[in-house]
């Protein structure tokens, strides 16, 4: 077994609020500055800048896990974490179709850029990613888990979570992990997240938001039937804050 240094939540120049500066070779700059060992990609509403984001982390050494943080109608934040890119692309598909038909203003509501492997924008995307989709919290994670993805609560401590909207995280799915953002607040939500199993990460939307490892994944490799695995606690592999 191993103890691998995690972030699992970070996003690029194409989330909406993200700094147009969160490229792949910006960002993974960062990650290896910090020690980061293995990373996500969780844009808001989209999967579209995965690729180039992966290519960029390997070449530097850092395992790549692709991702999307979803907003439901409810204005809930959820994590999604998949096995390959072409699975997490359609999941993206799916949850870009449920967003508004409408288009922003980038003056008004940000710049949101597609990216390749030189940090050269491609593509502004006009699609509302900062809007909740139609997807309810219970739909988001069905259609996580229909990808064979891993479904987690995000930032339960932060503005857009499951605590703040609902007051409280439903009972079910029972075995659904949670994110918190601070790990130092663990004991004022002990009661809510004993039974499951805690994350944390950066968040990051702008390249000082970075930071050491807010976690730790035990287990055997940086890959994701080892990320479940941990998840599961199964056989000595385990999620592990660093308070």
């Amino acid at each position: 077994m191993q103890c691998y240094r995690a972030d699992f939540h970070i996003h690029s120049c194409l989330s909406p609020c993200a700094d147009i500066t969160m490229t792949p070779n910006q960002v993974v700059k960062k990650l290896v500055e910090h020690h980061i060992d293995w990373a996500a990609l969780t844009d808001h509403n989209t999967t579209r800048n995965l690729r180039p984001f992966e290519r960029v982390f390997k070449s530097a050494g850092v395992a790549f896990l692709p991702g999307i943080e979803t907003q439901t109608v409810e204005d809930i934040h959820v994590l999604g974490y998949f096995p390959d890119i072409e699975v997490a692309q359609k999941a993206g598909k799916e949850v870009e179709e449920a967003l508004p038909a409408i288009q922003i203003d980038p003056e008004k509501n940000g710049y949101q850029l597609t990216v390749d492997e030189q940090d050269e924008f491609q593509d502004m995307i006009l699609k509302p990613y900062g809007f909740p989709t139609t997807l309810t919290l219970d739909q988001t994670v069905a259609l996580i888990r229909k990808f064979k993805g891993i479904p987690v609560y995000a930032h339960v401590d932060k503005a857009m979570s499951v605590i703040v909207q609902l007051g409280l995280i439903p009972p079910e799915p029972h075995d659904m992990a949670c994110e918190l953002y601070m790990p130092s607040k663990y004991p004022v939500y002990e009661t809510q997240l004993s039974s499951r199993t805690v994350f944390s990460s950066s968040d990051s939307h702008n390249l000082d938001s970075f930071s050491e490892a807010k976690m730790m994944v035990k287990c055997k490799s940086r890959t994701f039937d080892e990320l479940e695995k941990a998840i599961k606690k199964i056989d000595g592999r385990e999620m592990m804050l660093c308070r």
